[in-house]
Protein backbone atom coordinates (compact mmCIF):
# COMPACT_ATOMS: atom_id res chain seq x y z
CA UNK A 1 0.00 0.00 0.00
CA UNK A 2 2.75 2.24 0.55
CA UNK A 3 3.94 1.81 -2.86
CA UNK A 4 0.73 2.46 -4.10
CA UNK A 5 0.39 5.71 -2.00
CA UNK A 6 3.88 6.78 -3.37
CA UNK A 7 2.91 6.21 -7.23
CA UNK A 8 -0.16 8.21 -6.88
CA UNK A 9 1.63 11.19 -5.11
CA UNK A 10 4.04 10.96 -8.57
CA UNK A 11 1.26 10.54 -10.70
CA UNK A 12 -0.18 14.05 -9.05
CA UNK A 13 2.86 15.98 -9.14
CA UNK A 14 3.05 14.66 -12.96
CA UNK A 15 0.55 15.97 -13.68
CA UNK A 16 0.77 19.05 -12.00
CA UNK A 17 3.95 19.86 -13.56
CA UNK A 18 2.44 19.17 -17.45
CA UNK A 19 -0.33 21.23 -16.58
CA UNK A 20 2.38 24.18 -15.81
CA UNK A 21 3.95 23.79 -18.70
CA UNK A 22 0.47 23.67 -20.74
CA UNK A 23 -0.09 26.72 -18.98
CA UNK A 24 3.40 27.97 -19.40
CA UNK A 25 2.88 27.89 -23.38
CA UNK A 26 -0.35 29.38 -24.06
CA UNK A 27 1.03 32.25 -21.62
CA UNK A 28 3.51 32.92 -23.94
CA UNK A 29 1.46 32.78 -27.08
CA UNK A 30 2.95 29.45 -27.93
CA UNK A 31 1.05 26.04 -29.31
CA UNK A 32 1.26 23.56 -26.35
CA UNK A 33 3.81 20.36 -27.45
CA UNK A 34 3.22 16.85 -26.73
CA UNK A 35 2.39 17.45 -22.86
CA UNK A 36 -1.22 18.89 -24.17
CA UNK A 37 -2.11 15.40 -25.88
CA UNK A 38 -0.44 13.28 -22.95
CA UNK A 39 -2.39 15.32 -20.04
CA UNK A 40 -5.74 13.57 -20.77
CA UNK A 41 -4.61 10.28 -20.81
CA UNK A 42 -2.32 10.71 -18.06
CA UNK A 43 -5.04 11.73 -16.18
CA UNK A 44 -7.62 10.17 -16.96
CA UNK A 45 -5.20 6.65 -15.93
CA UNK A 46 -4.18 8.62 -12.67
CA UNK A 47 -7.84 9.05 -11.58
CA UNK A 48 -8.54 5.12 -12.15
CA UNK A 49 -5.67 4.42 -10.43
CA UNK A 50 -6.24 6.67 -7.55
CA UNK A 51 -9.57 5.62 -7.22
CA UNK A 52 -9.15 1.24 -7.02
CA UNK A 53 -6.05 2.13 -4.47
CA UNK A 54 -8.81 4.12 -1.86
CA UNK A 55 -11.54 1.64 -2.89
CA UNK A 56 -8.87 -1.22 -1.45
CA UNK A 57 -7.71 0.84 1.36
CA UNK A 58 -11.62 1.23 2.23
CA UNK A 59 -12.00 -2.41 2.18
CA UNK A 60 -15.63 -3.25 2.88
CA UNK A 61 -16.69 -0.15 3.95
CA UNK A 62 -15.97 1.00 0.10
CA UNK A 63 -19.40 -0.78 -0.73
CA UNK A 64 -21.51 1.07 1.24
CA UNK A 65 -21.82 4.17 -0.12
CA UNK A 66 -24.74 6.74 0.25
CA UNK A 67 -25.63 8.41 -3.04
CA UNK A 68 -28.76 10.05 -1.86
CA UNK A 69 -28.61 13.23 -1.16
CA UNK A 70 -30.24 12.45 1.75
CA UNK A 71 -28.33 10.93 4.85
CA UNK A 72 -29.02 7.79 6.89
CA UNK A 73 -30.39 9.96 9.84
CA UNK A 74 -32.91 12.12 7.70
CA UNK A 75 -30.62 15.17 6.85
CA UNK A 76 -28.81 16.12 3.94
CA UNK A 77 -24.93 16.02 3.67
CA UNK A 78 -23.48 19.38 5.36
CA UNK A 79 -19.73 18.44 3.53
CA UNK A 80 -20.55 16.62 0.45
CA UNK A 81 -17.48 14.33 1.02
CA UNK A 82 -19.10 11.43 2.16
CA UNK A 83 -18.82 9.25 -0.28
CA UNK A 84 -16.33 10.82 -2.78
CA UNK A 85 -13.93 8.09 -3.41
CA UNK A 86 -16.99 5.42 -4.16
CA UNK A 87 -17.84 8.39 -6.25
CA UNK A 88 -14.86 8.79 -8.14
CA UNK A 89 -14.56 4.97 -8.21
CA UNK A 90 -17.41 4.71 -10.22
CA UNK A 91 -17.16 8.39 -12.65
CA UNK A 92 -13.59 6.48 -13.70
CA UNK A 93 -14.91 5.53 -16.81
CA UNK A 94 -16.54 8.23 -17.57
CA UNK A 95 -13.69 10.06 -17.71
CA UNK A 96 -11.83 7.84 -19.40
CA UNK A 97 -14.70 7.77 -22.16
CA UNK A 98 -15.34 11.38 -22.58
CA UNK A 99 -12.86 13.25 -25.01
CA UNK A 100 -11.98 9.70 -26.93
CA UNK A 101 -11.14 6.43 -25.34
CA UNK A 102 -7.35 5.81 -23.96
CA UNK A 103 -6.73 3.87 -27.41
CA UNK A 104 -7.96 6.78 -29.25
CA UNK A 105 -5.64 8.95 -27.73
CA UNK A 106 -2.58 6.61 -27.91
CA UNK A 107 -3.28 7.32 -32.17
CA UNK A 108 -4.05 11.19 -31.23
CA UNK A 109 -0.16 11.34 -29.79
CA UNK A 110 1.43 9.43 -32.00
CA UNK A 111 0.02 11.07 -35.01
CA UNK A 112 0.22 14.52 -33.75
CA UNK A 113 2.27 14.63 -30.97
CA UNK A 114 4.88 12.79 -32.43
CA UNK A 115 4.46 12.72 -35.98
CA UNK A 116 4.02 9.16 -36.75
CA UNK A 117 2.04 8.61 -39.83
CA UNK A 118 -1.87 7.48 -39.68
CA UNK A 119 -2.81 3.42 -39.06
CA UNK A 120 -3.55 2.02 -42.72
CA UNK A 121 -7.30 1.91 -43.34
CA UNK A 122 -9.03 -0.50 -46.45
CA UNK A 123 -11.89 2.06 -46.19
CA UNK A 124 -10.51 5.16 -45.95
CA UNK A 125 -12.12 7.75 -48.64
CA UNK A 126 -15.11 4.95 -48.86
CA UNK A 127 -18.81 6.48 -47.73
CA UNK A 128 -19.76 5.29 -45.17
CA UNK A 129 -23.30 3.67 -46.98
CA UNK A 130 -20.43 1.73 -48.90
CA UNK A 131 -18.42 1.20 -46.14
CA UNK A 132 -18.19 -2.84 -44.86
CA UNK A 133 -20.08 -3.76 -42.13
CA UNK A 134 -20.32 -7.37 -40.56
Amino acid sequence: MRQRLAEAHCRAETLTYLGYRLRTAMSQGRMPGPEMYVLKLAYARHWAATADLAMDLLGAEAMLGDFSPISTDGHASDDGLDDRWQSMFLSQYAIRLGGGTDEVQHNIIGEQGLGLPREPSADRGVPWREAARS
